[in-house]
């Protein structure tokens, strides 16, 4: 299945990006220009980065592919900060985050696929690590209560959700919702303070992105047929 996809790469090229502007303009659809079409912004970036990371032909390729759809995504983040008092510099370190994350689940992708894990499982793989990765304050306070406060702090300074809300100023803190109050007792049970920037955030996504891209195993490949010609016969 790999390879049908890789064959048919210009077709992904142009297909994933425009997925993603698709998910993202539906949840400006339904969010508006608010925090929530931030939030759903890294969830799209979770559905679609590992697929088309896993369906380029090479690593060079895959970073292509990582950069449009974090472009895609970017735009319609653009169009929501246009219509609030958001800043074109918050908009940029977001952008930065966003990138820095698509970087980190999509050479987790990469990494599943060079173990001979296949396509549906490395795919899958990695959409479920930064779809629970995203959603940890809903399911691990039980177990970030046990921390002392400056870890519990830099385990929200990474999270990118929590750090898109640090960053946009104008926006009430998520965890003073009355829909978070219902689903999580962050800042409740559990006191952390929202980042006031990304570069954190940045730097471990992108850093583990890195580590991963140099890490990764080498492609295997076949042993070219070398035909020796004799006085009327050929040895391969």
């Amino acid at each position: 299945m790999i390879r049908r996809l890789q064959k048919s790469r210009g077709g992904w090229f142009g297909l994933i990006p425009l997925l993603c502007v698709a998910a993202s303009l539906a949840g400006y659809a339904v969010a508006g220009a608010s925090l929530g079409l931030f939030f759903w912004g890294f969830f799209v970036l979770s559905f679609f980065v590992p697929a088309a990371v896993l369906a380029a032909r090479d690593t060079k390729e895959a970073l292509t592919r990582i950069g449009s759809t974090t472009s895609a995504v970017a735009i319609v983040w653009l169009i929501a900060v246009w219509q609030s008092p958001d800043t074109i510099g918050q908009w940029a370190q977001l952008v930065l985050v966003l990138a820095a994350y698509g970087l980190a689940i999509g050479m987790i992708a990469m990494l599943a696929a060079r173990t001979h894990m296949g396509f549906p499982l490395a795919n899958g793989l990695a959409v479920i690590l930064g779809v629970a990765w995203l959603t940890w304050p809903l399911w691990f306070l039980p177990y970030l209560a046990r921390f002392d406060v400056g870890t519990a702090n830099f385990i929200v300074d990474i999270h990118p959700p929590l750090v898109a809300n640090g960053i946009l100023v104008s926006e009430s803190p998520w965890t003073e919702r009355s829909l978070a109050y219902q689903l999580t007792s962050l800042n409740q049970d559990v006191p952390v303070e929202l980042p006031k920037h990304g570069w954190l955030c940045i730097a471990v996504h992108g850093g583990l992105g890195i580590l991963i891209l140099l890490a990764l195993p080498r492609r295997r490949h076949p042993a070219p047929i070398v035909i020796v010609k004799t006085a009327g016969h050929d040895f391969a």
